[in-house]
C-alpha cells in the first residue's frame, strides 16, 4: 500500500480515528491523575570526605573519598543498614524494601551522595531517608572506626507528589492510540473487497471509468 492509499485511509475513517484516539487519552489522562496512587520522593544529602588529620586535606585524601562515595552509595542498600533503618522507625525489612524505592544519586560532585526514597507515604519516606543516613554512618564508623561522612541536608517531608508522570504517560497513550488506529484503519481498507468509488474501479480492475450512473432509492 503506498502512501496516498494509507491518506485516503486516513480521511475515510478520520471520525473514527479521532473518536477512538479521543477516548484513550481521555481515560488514560483520568486513570494517572486520579487513579493511580501518588508517590512522593524524600532526598538527603551527605559529604563524605576522608582525613588523616584534621589540620590538613590533601590531594590523595579528596581523591580516596571520591572513591569512598560510589563503596557507600551500595552499602546504603545493604541488608544491615536497611534492617538498622526498619529498626529504628519500628518497621520490617521487607515492608521497607518492598513498599519504598530506594535510590543513590552520585552524579552532582564526586563526594556528595544524594539519598532519594520514593513511596506513597510521604512522611514515612522522609523517616526513611533520614533513618538510612544515619544507620549509614554508624555502618561506616563501626566497620572503618573512621567518621567519614555528614549530613548536609536531612529529608523533608515532600509537600508534592513526584509521580506517577501522568502527563508522559497520557501524551504516550495518545501516540500509541493514533498510530494503532491508524493501522486499524488501513486494515480495515485492506480487507475491504467492496468497490465504492471510481478509483476503486480503477485501481482493483484496472480499467477506466467511462460513465457513473446514479442511484434512486426513490424508485
Amino acid at each position: 500500500m503506498e502512501s496516498k492509499d494509507i491518506l485516503k485511509s486516513v480521511i475515510r475513517h478520520i471520525a473514527l480515528i479521532a473518536i477512538l484516539t479521543f477516548l484513550t487519552t481521555a481515560i488514560t489522562a483520568f486513570v494517572s491523575w486520579n487513579v493511580l496512587p501518588k508517590t512522593y520522593t524524600a532526598q538527603t544529602t551527605l559529604y563524605v570526605m576522608y582525613r588523616s588529620s584534621e589540620d590538613t586535606l590533601n590531594y590523595s585524601e579528596m581523591s580516596l573519598s571520591s572513591q569512598l562515595v560510589n563503596d557507600y552509595s551500595e552499602l546504603i542498600r545493604s541488608n544491615r543498614v536497611i534492617d538498622g533503618a526498619a529498626s529504628q522507625l519500628g518497621l520490617s525489612s521487607s515492608e521497607v524494601e518492598k513498599s519504598y524505592q530506594i535510590n543513590v544519586d552520585t552524579s552532582t560532585t564526586n563526594r556528595l551522595l544524594k539519598l532519594q526514597v520514593t513511596g506513597t507515604n510521604p512522611t514515612r519516606a522522609a523517616n526513611i531517608a533520614n533513618a538510612l543516613a544515619s544507620e549509614l554512618a554508624k555502618c561506616i564508623l563501626d566497620v572503618t572506626n573512621v567518621t567519614n561522612i555528614s549530613v548536609v541536608d536531612q529529608a523533608k517531608i515532600p509537600s508534592e507528589p513526584s509521580g506517577p508522570p501522568a502527563l508522559k504517560i497520557t501524551g504516550a497513550a495518545g501516540i500509541l492510540a493514533l498510530v494503532t488506529t491508524i493501522a486499524l484503519a488501513v486494515i480495515i481498507d485492506m480487507i475491504n473487497v467492496k468497490i465504492i468509488t471510481r478509483e476503486d474501479v480503477q485501481s482493483i480492475l484496472g480499467v477506466s471509468v467511462l460513465a457513473q450512473i446514479p442511484l434512486d432509492f426513490s424508485k
